[in-house]
């Protein structure tokens, strides 16, 4: 996967030690590729081709227009999608007949060939300050106070 390699000797080395030197290229690699992303963010933010709206974000990943999805590693929200309307209920305990909508996300766009990044909370990215609804179309939604440093749990590049 990777064009790197560890030099090391193999028959002297321990695995553990090989296992760490190995993780610590992928690791940087890895958070080159997040923030190169969160950069992107940014700049679909300013031009209107992102959100951190979850039915929003639900519906166009159905469509193959999710282009990278942030979301927070502790973020879940329960509620239903309608396929014949396209209306996305978001309840804040989950129902009966409920759907994890976060997964459901995921799973969406992953599947049109998008990429998702699990973010931590405390890295305070992506930036929220389109000022995007938060959940889906149902009263439960809350209005982002635009801070340019603050976290948005769930966040979309889109695709035009």
């Amino acid at each position: 996967m990777l064009n790197t390699e560890v030099a090391c000797n193999l028959d002297t080395i321990k695995l553990a030690s090989l296992h760490g030197k190995a993780w610590n290229q992928v690791q940087a690699l890895v958070s080159s590729e997040r923030e190169q992303a969160f950069q992107q963010y940014r700049q679909a933010v300013q031009v209107g081709s992102a959100s951190n709206h979850l039915g929003d974000i639900i519906t166009k990943a159905i469509n193959g227009k999710v282009e990278k999805l942030f979301i927070a590693s502790s973020y879940q929200k329960w509620g239903r999608f309608n396929p014949y309307t396209w209306e996305v209920e978001v309840h804040w305990q989950p129902q009966l007949g409920d759907m994890n909508l976060t997964q459901f996300a995921v799973e969406q766009t992953l599947l049109h060939g998008g990429s998702v990044y699990v973010v931590c909370p405390e890295m305070h990215y992506p930036s929220s300050s389109a000022g995007h609804s938060l959940t889906g179309s149902s009263p439960v939604g809350k209005s982002l106070t635009p801070d340019k440093d603050a976290f948005s749990p769930i966040a979309a590049i889109l695709r035009s």
